[in-house]
């Protein structure tokens, strides 16, 4: 697919590695959605960068945990950018929590952020008959079995499922993969945390956002490949 001048929505965008693959994609003349729930000065800051490659972009506000909010999004953003013909489903919880204090809120909050509102935008999209293709890409994790982060990683391992069933449903006019990344940056609530004391694999360092965003660009512009899980990880996943 021809990526320039289509519409892309980016869940999560207003920061970190959404924010990046944010302004990658700008680059390459593609109007951004950018998502945002609370960091709303992050948000307009990367709209600006953006604004900068002279594409149509603008800021929306919603909480993917709510689905009222889930589907205004989509309806705002089409109503004010036009349909969207790439999502980028980069908006994730990453709380710590155990089986033992693990929560039925916090899975169900957990699952509704990470796989309900993915599907929930996707079949937006697939019901809208202005478009005739795009590209769906859903960011994982190379890992999901993770006792410290029990729901996050129960519900990071739906993603596979999610994304096989869309890619099935979808097809042949959308392309539906799945991205699982590796050790990137720091997480939010460990913002100190040395990568080189954890197992980096055998690349034995973190991805480059770079190389981040040729593995989208990839995606995007190839039409064969769906239903796919690219662990982008060092090799982190052999062990």
């Amino acid at each position: 697919m021809n990526i320039k001048d289509k519409n892309a929505l980016i869940t999560g965008s207003a920061n970190r590695i959404g924010r990046e693959i944010a302004i990658s994609l700008s680059q390459a003349g593609v109007n951004i959605a950018i998502h945002y729930n609370k960091s709303e000065k992050m948000a307009i800051e990367t709209l600006n960068e953006v604004k900068k490659f002279n594409v149509n972009s603008k800021i929306f506000k919603a909480d993917l945990s709510i689905e009222s909010e889930t589907l205004d999004l989509y309806d705002k953003v089409t109503e004010e950018l036009g349909p969207i013909s790439i999502l980028i489903n980069n908006a994730s919880t990453f709380r710590k929590n155990n089986l033992e204090n693990t929560t039925s809120e916090e899975i169900q909050e957990d699952y509704f952020v990470n796989v309900i509102s993915p599907f929930l935008l996707s079949q937006k999209i697939h019901k809208n008959k202005k478009i005739n293709s795009g590209k769906i890409i859903n960011i994982s994790d190379w890992k999901t079995a993770r006792e410290n982060r029990f729901s996050y990683g129960a519900s990071k391992s739906a993603i596979a499922g999610l994304t096989k069933s869309l890619a099935v449903s979808m097809a042949p006019n959308f392309q539906v993969n799945e991205i699982a990344f590796g050790a990137m940056l720091p997480p939010v609530d460990e913002p100190n945390r040395i990568p080189q004391k954890i197992n980096l694999g055998p690349m034995e360092r973190t991805a480059k956002m770079s190389e981040i965003n040729s593995c989208i660009n990839m995606l995007l512009e190839n039409d064969f490949i769906t239903g796919e899980k690219i662990y982008l990880d060092g090799g982190r996943h052999i062990y």
